[in-house]
This record gives structure tokens, sequence and C-alpha cells, in this order.
């Protein structure tokens, strides 16, 4: 169903209170960049509804993205956090409704995962179990943002998931100084999930 809603509210108050008042699952936003310039992750409005959006998943899709179906999703992680089904559910959903396959993708920071980032990969595992999905361990150079990057164009991905941790690795791409070009500029959705 579509809804036209107006409203005087600050845009994230405004978001809250539909999200809150009409059982909202998913919020869905374009992105074109603050102020037209092509390096910057995305725009102002879209980083501020992320972060005030915490009980319900952001979808951020990119000016010049065609929509398909979602058949290729990352899942982005570097294991160092324990994995909440209710923060995951959004993610399994939306690939079940489109029986899309899963990418697990971990940056390596170290040689190998320790114990506690073990754990939490076999956790991960065993919750998508019903789904289609693989592992990927990507070498760690020149950026974060540029291994992801590379990693979404070289597999063909659709949709990249992240879960938005304070002080996490999503929080870290948004910070990324245009200057450094370290820029971020996915041209496929991003699934903010909310912890």
């Amino acid at each position: 169903m579509l809804k036209t809603i107006s409203s005087f509210s600050i845009l994230t108050e405004a978001i809250k209170e539909v999200v809150e008042n009409e059982g909202i699952d998913y919020i869905i936003t374009g992105t074109k960049g603050a102020t037209g310039i092509d390096e910057v992750f995305m725009g102002s409005n879209s980083v501020r509804i992320i972060k005030g959006s915490k009980d319900c998943p952001v979808i951020t899709v990119p000016k010049e993205y065609d929509i398909r179906i979602p058949e290729q999703i990352a899942f982005a992680t570097d294991f160092k956090r324990s994995f909440n089904p209710r923060v995951l559910d959004p993610l399994l959903n939306l690939a079940k409704s489109f029986d899309s396959s899963v990418h697990i993708v971990h940056i390596q920071e170290d040689e190998k995962l320790d114990k506690f980032q073990q754990a939490n990969m076999e956790v991960l595992l065993n919750y998508l179990g019903p789904l289609q999905s693989k592992m990927h361990s990507m070498p760690y150079f020149a950026s974060k943002s540029d291994v992801l990057e590379h990693f979404l164009e070289e597999n063909s991905i659709d949709l990249l998931a992240m879960v938005n941790y304070r002080h996490g690795f999503l929080e870290e791409l948004i910070r990324e100084p245009v200057v450094k070009r370290v820029a971020f500029h996915t041209k496929v959705p991003l699934l903010v999930l909310s912890d």
C-alpha cells in the first residue's frame, strides 16, 4: 500500500512517528550525495535517517540504480560482535522472499579469526542455514571501502547489508573523508540493519 503523509516535523522525527504508528517493516530512501558531489557516500538526509532509525531497517537506493530483484546479497561483517536474530531477521526475510543467495564478506585485518570471531561466524552461518550462503574472506588493501566496492563489482551483488553498530564498520564508512579518496559510493542499494 502506498500512502502520502505530510508533516511539519523534522524528517527523522516524522519518519520515527510513521514507523511506530503504521508498523513499517523497512524504510526506503533514495540517495544522491550531498550537494551533488559524486564522491560522497550518501546524502546527509540518508545519513540522518540511518542514524535516527534504531527500530527499523533502512534501504538506501542510489540515484542511478535500475531496480531489480536482489538475487545476490552481500552481508559485510568483522565478526567482532555477537549476532542478534532480531537484528538479522530483516535480511533473512528479504533473502527468503526473493530466493536470494547471501555472501558473507569478511575483510581480513588479522591473519585469522580469534575464538570469539570464530564463534560469531558459526552462529551466523547456522542462522543463515536455510538460505543459500557463501563465506568470503577478503584481503585488506587500500581501505575497507575499496575492498568492499571491489567485491560488489566482482560478484554482481544486487544489495549490500550491514549492521549499524555504534563505532562499527558502517559508521567508519560514513566518516571516511572525501579528500583522502576513501569515499565509498556503492552502485547498489544498502540495507542498514539496526542494532
